[in-house]
């Protein structure tokens, strides 16, 4: 048995090994195992024992999070550790009404919840649905919802009988597109008394009694999310005969989400108060929607929401707790008040990259705030959410290709190169804790094509401010511009803004003198008009001392501040809060204002 190759797994390995293992045997001395009947039967030991390795060996990577496969043993393993895998999230919009003409002038009128309203994104009609009931009075004779938030979904209802109350019966949700935030879960005494009594997510186990009205949730085998209650001691233990109603929302996910640059157009599908006469205003586009959790989501997630351990002390606690419980979150920075610039000691520093957009309104950090920390953390520690800083890169792009090696156009080659960009921030950036290797986005350049034979790349970085017209803003200390890298002297440059000169509207641009002094400038004939600021070359650090800007040129709504990094260091840093994203400017002659990406390429 000495010959038996136990540790081989390949299928000729394992039939070699056998085949010397008999003919080591002296009842099988000289013997033909290729020409004779023997070689079917080493075919089937072999298979069997190939087979039987493979299986041996998934089942094995199936029992780990790291190694398993299939969705159905990571969404159990996570179960283990505490963790529900997120599900799909449907888009939010914020409108705002004007009912005209309703009926006999009421002193009040209802939005009533679940009202219908749709929009067209592409070739697809999409619904939003106000989730809760919104009551107004007129204000001078106007009726006028001033912010109603809606969600996209279809309305859904499912209910079951229960036949066995406890924990082993679980009630399954028959779709996996339902978005859990919306689930409302209802419990009627039973067929002839309709009396019902709204139940509860159980998120922890604090405080839960033998008579908390609270229902559980998990994804099960199939994909699709059950729902389950107490056994009587944690949570109330259900009674045979009960009727269970859920309601929810059937959501599209990512795909409705729509960019603040794009007009949308909302149309509702119901009368208020009797008037269809009503005006649908877009406050902001319908962003946020996700898709389910997909499996290295899950993966990454499912330990750290273990380790917090259903409290918030260190800061991955608070990024676990925050994706586990807000899912429409996509990522989480978090930073200790010792670790910022300058150091604010007994505070904690949040900030939060939503699905769609990078900017997450004030009353959902209300919500995280009070809904979702308050309850967890240390008493003497004050979360505090900071907007994501973004840097933006302007690249220009020179390439070289061989026009005798292929038959396709340069217009063809531009758009493969100009693909790539966009893969490469999608893949390698957009997010917190990623940054920018020049090399790398050099290399995916040269494969765009077989025939580019060699690529130049020049990158600025970018800052966007958006200032307060008609009154002066500082950027100093804590509000200074971070480009977090080496600024070449000489390069800081803007667009341009308008200011009051001595009772004259002027065109300026801020530039550096390369002596680590910040100007304004005449964009008309270039010259330093005053002394605004400094620069942090080293450090990467813009300070501005105060600009009083009175408007902008046509197409134009914020001031772009641009750098050059150092030519020692191409490599772009992030730290904290800091996401690097693509410059998705179009060129502005009037601003100053350069493409976002210039792609050149000439033939060899």
């Amino acid at each position: 048995m000495s010959n038996i190759r136990i540790t081989e797994l390949d299928f000729d390995l394992i039939k070699n090994s056998l085949k010397d293992f008999l003919s080591n045997q002296t009842e099988f001395v000289d013997y033909d195992f290729e020409g004779s009947g023997w070689s079917v039967f080493l075919d089937i030991l072999a298979l069997n024992t190939h087979y039987n390795s493979y299986f041996a060996n998934m089942l094995v990577n199936e029992k780990y999070l790291d190694s398993a496969i299939k969705r159905s043993s990571i969404v159990s393993i996570a179960k283990h550790l505490g963790y529900t895998p997120r599900s799909t999230v449907g888009a939010n919009a914020e409108l705002r009404l004007i009912v005209n003409n309703p009926l006999g002038n009421p002193t009040n009128i209802t939005l009533e919840s679940y009202t219908p309203f749709t929009t067209t994104i592409g070739e697809n009609t999409y619904t939003f649905l106000n989730l809760e009931p919104i009551t107004i009075e007129p204000v001078n004779g106007d009726y006028i919802f001033e912010s109603v938030r809606v969600k996209e979904g279809s309305v859904s209802e499912f209910s079951h009988v229960v036949a066995n109350p406890g924990t082993d019966e679980k009630y399954e949700i028959p779709t996996n597109n339902i978005d859990l935030s919306t689930l409302q879960v209802f419990v009627q005494t039973s067929i002839t008394d309709i009396s019902s009594i709204k139940y509860e997510h159980a998120k922890n186990l604090i405080d839960l009694t033998n008579e908390s009205e609270i229902f559980y949730i998990e994804e099960n085998p199939f994909g699709n999310y059950q729902i389950y209650f107490g056994d009587g001691v944690l949570g109330k233990k259900l009674e045979r005969g009960n009727i269970i109603k859920m309601r929810y929302l059937i959501s599209s996910g990512q795909e409705v989400n729509v960019s603040s640059v794009f007009d949308q157009n909302f149309h509702i599908n119901a009368q208020i108060a009797n008037s269809s006469d009503i005006s649908v205003e877009v406050l902001s586009n319908s962003t946020g929607g996700a898709d389910r959790e997909s499996l290295q989501s899950i993966k990454f997630n499912a330990p750290k929401i273990y380790a917090s351990k259903n409290r918030a002390v260190t800061e991955s606690d608070y990024a676990a707790l925050i994706k586990s419980d807000y899912i429409q979150v996509e990522s989480v920075a978090v930073w200790g008040g010792e670790d910022n610039v300058p150091p604010i000691y007994g505070k904690v520093f949040i900030s939060l990259k939503p699905f769609s957009g990078f900017v997450i309104d004030d009353i959902t950090k209300s919500n995280i705030r009070n809904l979702i920390l308050r309850e967890r953390q240390m008493m003497t520690i004050i979360p505090e959410f900071v907007d994501p800083d973004i840097l933006y890169l302007n690249l220009k792009v020179q390439s070289e290709y061989n026009s005798s090696a292929t038959t396709i156009s340069s217009t063809e080659i531009v758009g493969f190169i100009r693909d790539d960009i966009e893969d490469f921030f999608k893949e390698e950036l957009s997010d917190f804790n990623k940054d920018f290797y020049y090399s790398k986005l050099i290399e995916k350049l040269n494969n765009s094509h077989s025939s580019i034979l060699g690529t130049l790349l020049g990158v600025k970085i970018q800052k966007r401010i958006n200032p307060v017209l008609n009154v002066q803003n500082s950027f100093l200390s804590a509000n200074s511009l971070k480009y977090n890298n080496t600024i070449e002297r000489g390069s800081v440059d803007s667009t341009i803004f308008l200011i009051v000169r001595n009772g004259v509207t002027v065109s300026v641009r801020i530039r550096d003198d390369s002596d680590g002094n910040l100007r304004l400038y005449n964009s008309s004939d270039n010259n330093a008009i005053e002394l605004i600021g400094s620069v942090d070359y080293e450090n990467g650090e813009i300070f501005i001392d105060g600009i009083t800007p009175i408007g902008f040129p046509p197409n134009q709504f914020d001031i772009r501040i641009i750098v050059r990094p150092d030519l020692n260091d191409l490599n772009i840093n992030t730290t904290r809060n800091q996401i690097i994203l693509i410059d998705d400017s179009s060129s502005n002659v009037l601003s100053n204002r350069d493409s976002g990406v210039s792609i050149n390429i000439t033939a060899a």
